[in-house]
């Protein structure tokens, strides 16, 4: 017998596929800590472009910093606003990605010996909010899948008065 087709063979039964339970709703309490962290570095993000923009000559690399520096974080949070799961590993991912620049921007940095202080501290602000974003956002992410809590059971009634 060959089966030359997609469609199902004859007398073939299909059975359901188990339920699976699809994360879609990140706890209120993570949310509010990841849209805290996001609107830092957005702030953070737009303070810098606009200091960028002063000292740049060409536009290029300026548009690349403004996707990456206010865009993504703003794109993050308004899907996090939407309770969109899969934002809390995309807060991760853009952490992970700025504490990685901000590490080598400290390395450079203290590898000169002019203006250390400003950039230190802007280095070290960000940072620290990237760092947040990484645990909050893995927290938010890991949570999406547990099961939700049974609710609480009454207290016993008391017995009938006679």
């Amino acid at each position: 017998m060959s089966c030359d087709s997609l469609a199902p063979l004859a007398g073939y039964k299909t059975q359901p596929l188990p339920e699976q339970r699809l994360p879609v709703i990140v706890p209120v309490m993570k949310r509010n800590t990841l849209l805290a962290v996001l609107a830092g570095l957005l702030i953070l993000g737009m303070w810098t472009v606009v200091q960028g923009h002063a000292a740049a000559s060409t536009k290029a690399p300026h548009a690349m910093w403004t996707i990456f520096l206010v865009l993504l974080p703003a794109g993050l949070a308004a899907m996090a606003l939407r309770n969109v799961h899969w934002a809390a590993m995309g807060c991760v991912i853009y952490g992970t990605v700025g504490f990685a620049l901000d590490v080598a921007t400290v390395v450079q940095v203290i590898s000169k010996t002019s203006d250390l202080f400003p950039a230190l501290l802007l280095s070290g602000i960000s940072g620290f909010l990237n760092f947040l974003l990484l645990v909050f956002g893995g927290q938010a992410f890991l949570d999406g899948f547990q099961a939700p809590k049974p609710p609480k059971s009454r207290p016993p009634s008391p017995p009938p008065l006679a």
